[in-house]
C-alpha cells in the first residue's frame, strides 16, 4: 500500500526514497523511469500527496521519461512542519531533491497549489526549469479576504481535523457527478485529504495566504509552457487559465472536458494525451546539458563570474560525479548536497573551494577525491585531421582512466603517442595526450602532437584539458601550444554513507 492507502500501479510500485533537505525535514519521493529520460518533476496540490499523480506516472514512464514525484513537506510520508510553510520553502525543498538526484534541470509540473509552487520554483530557480506545466492554478497574490479565509481554515483544521473539510470540498475537487459516477476516483481523493496531517495542511494554508503575485514571473517565462485546466473547474476556472496562457509568450493551452479541479484524475487519458503531446513536441530541446557547461563556455569566451569571493552551487553531475571549479575570485560547486549544507562548510571563491577540508566534506569519509588540476581551454583548428584512430589501446592506462570519467572516448595517435578526445566534465569536449617516450617531452614532440590533436576538433569549437600543475612538462606543452588557463578543478566521487 502507498501513502494514499491504495495499491500502487505497476510504474509506481517502488520503495520510496528520502532526502534530508533541512534540519529535521525529510522529503519522501519516488524516482521512476529511465535515468536517461528527460526528468519531469510532478508537484501535488493541497491537501494531497504524491499519489495524486499515479495515472501520469504510469504514462510518463511508459513514454520514456524519468519521473520525480515528491511528497511536499507536511504531506504524505514527508516530515510535518507546523507553523507556516511558504511557497518558497516548498520550492527550495524541491530544488534540493533535484540536486540530490544530480538532476540539473527538469520539466516542472504542478496542479493547484502545486502550480503556484512551480511558479515560485521558476521565479527563484529559473535555470533549473526546462519546461513549465501549470494545471488548475492561479498566479495572483492572495486578497485580504482570502488571507483571512485561509488563516481561519488553518485554525479550523487544527481544531477539528480533516474529515469535515474533505466532505465539504469533494464536489469542488472533482465534478459533482463524478463523486458518485467515479467512486474509485472519489474514494482516492477523499483518502488523500483525510490522511493529510492537519498541522502540515494548516502550515501550507498560512504560507499560501502570504504568496506573492506571479504574473510578472509568467511574463518572464522563456521555456516551453503548457497551461491546463478542467472545463468545469470552479476553483480556478477556464478564464483564469486563458489569462495565464496570455501572459506566457508562446505557451500552449489545454482544456480538459468533463473535469473539474483534478482533471488528471477525473479524465486521466485526456490529461495524459495533452501532457505527452506537449512534452514530445519539445523532447529534443528538453534534453539539455548540465548548467556548469555554460560557465565553461563563457570562460572560453573570456566571460567570468564576478570576483566576489562567492560560491555558486549547482546540481551534481551525471554518473555520480561532483566537482569544485575555481575561477578567479569565484567558485562553482556541482554537488548533490543542499546549497545550505555546502555553504555551512564556509568555502570561498578565493581558493577555499579547493581546500582539502572542503573537498573531503564533499566526498564524505571514504569518497574519492581527484587531483587539483589546472583547467585549460583552446579552440579546435579543424581542417584535415592529422591523426588517425588508434586501435589496440583499450588497456592503456590513459584510455582506461578516460573511460572512467568521460563518455564517447575516442583514441587517436601515431609513433609519438596517443590522444584521447571525449565528452568530459558537464559535457565539454576534453583532450588528453601521452607521449610514447616520456623523455621526448623536451624535444617539442608534445607540442607537435597537441597541435595535430586540435585538427580533430571543428574549427573554433572550445576544447578543454585538465592538467596537474605538478606535471610541469605537460603543462608547459599545453601552454606553448596556445591553451589558456581559465581556472582550477577537482573531481569528486562521493561516498557519504558513513557521514
Amino acid at each position: 500500500m502507498d501513502s494514499t492507502g491504495t495499491a500502487p500501479t505497476s510504474a509506481t510500485r517502488s520503495e520510496a526514497r528520502e532526502v534530508l533537505v533541512a534540519a529535521g525535514v525529510t522529503i519522501s519521493y519516488d524516482d521512476l523511469g529511465s535515468p536517461a529520460g528527460v526528468p519531469v518533476l510532478l508537484i501535488h496540490g493541497h491537501p494531497f500527496n504524491r499519489g495524486m499523480w499515479r495515472p501520469q506516472v504510469d504514462a510518463l514512464v511508459a513514454a520514456g521519461y524519468r519521473v520525480v514525484v515528491p511528497d511536499l513537506r507536511g504531506y504524505g510520508d514527508s516530515t510535518v512542519v507546523p507553523g507556516t510553510t511558504l511557497l518558497s520553502d516548498f520550492a527550495q525543498d524541491l530544488a534540493d531533491v533535484l540536486g540530490h538526484l544530480g538532476t540539473e534541470r527538469a520539466v516542472v509540473a504542478g496542479l493547484s497549489m502545486g502550480g503556484q509552487i512551480a511558479m515560485e520554483f521558476h521565479r527563484s530557480h529559473p535555470e533549473r526549469v526546462a519546461a513549465l506545466v501549470l494545471a488548475d492554478t492561479s498566479p495572483v497574490a492572495e486578497t485580504e479576504q482570502g488571507r483571512d479565509f485561509r488563516n481561519a481554515l488553518a485554525d479550523r483544521l487544527l481544531a477539528e481535523g480533516m474529515d469535515g473539510y474533505a466532505a465539504e470540498v469533494i464536489d469542488e475537487m472533482i465534478a459533482p457527478h463524478h463523486v458518485t459516477g467515479l467512486p474509485e476516483v472519489a474514494g482516492h481523493v477523499l483518502r488523500m485529504m483525510r490522511g493529510t496531517d492537519p498541522a502540515g495542511a494548516a502550515a501550507a494554508l498560512r504560507g499560501r495566504a502570504e504568496r506573492p503575485d506571479y504574473r510578472r514571473t509568467l511574463r518572464d517565462v522563456r521555456v516551453p509552457a503548457l497551461v491546463m485546466v478542467g472545463a468545469d473547474d470552479t476553483c480556478t476556472p477556464v478564464e483564469q487559465a486563458e489569462f495565464m496562457h496570455g501572459l506566457v509568450d508562446g505557451s500552449a493551452l489545454a482544456v480538459v472536458d468533463d473535469a473539474a479541479h483534478l482533471p488528471n484524475l477525473e479524465q486521466p487519458e485526456r490529461f495524459n494525451a495533452a501532457l505527452l503531446a506537449f512534452l514530445d513536441a519539445h523532447r529534443t530541446a528538453l534534453a539539455l546539458p548540465h548548467p556548469l557547461l555554460n560557465h565553461l563556455l563563457d570562460a572560453a569566451e573570456g566571460r567570468f563570474p564576478p570576483a566576489d569571493g562567492a560560491v555558486t552551487v549547482l546540481p551534481a553531475l551525471p554518473g555520480g560525479l561532483e566537482c569544485s571549479l575555481a575561477f578567479t575570485g569565484h567558485a562553482v560547486v556541482a554537488t548533490a548536497l543542499p546549497a545550505a549544507q555546502v555553504h555551512a562548510h564556509e568555502p570561498d571563491g578565493f581558493g577555499g573551494s579547493l581546500s582539502p577540508d572542503f573537498l573531503r566534506a564533499l566526498a564524505g569519509p571514504t569518497g574519492l577525491i581527484g587531483s587539483v588540476d589546472a583547467t585549460l581551454v583552446h579552440r579546435g583548428s579543424g581542417g584535415t585531421p592529422r591523426l588517425r584512430p588508434l586501435t589496440g589501446a583499450e588497456d592503456h592506462p590513459r584510455v582506461r582512466y578516460a573511460r572512467q570519467l568521460r563518455t564517447d572516448v575516442r583514441v587517436f595517435g601515431d609513433d609519438r603517442g596517443l590522444v584521447t578526445l571525449a565528452h568530459g566534465l558537464a559535457g565539454r569536449t576534453e583532450l588528453s595526450i601521452e607521449l610514447r617516450e616520456p623523455l621526448d617531452s623536451g624535444r617539442g614532440r608534445g607540442r607537435a602532437l597537441l597541435a595535430d590533436a586540435l585538427t580533430l576538433v571543428p574549427a573554433g569549437e572550445p576544447v578543454y584539458a585538465a592538467v596537474a600543475p605538478g606535471n610541469a612538462r605537460s603543462l608547459r606543452a599545453f601552454l606553448a601550444t596556445g591553451f589558456t588557463p581559465i581556472g582550477a578543478e577537482a573531481l569528486v566521487r562521493p561516498d557519504r554513507s558513513r557521514s
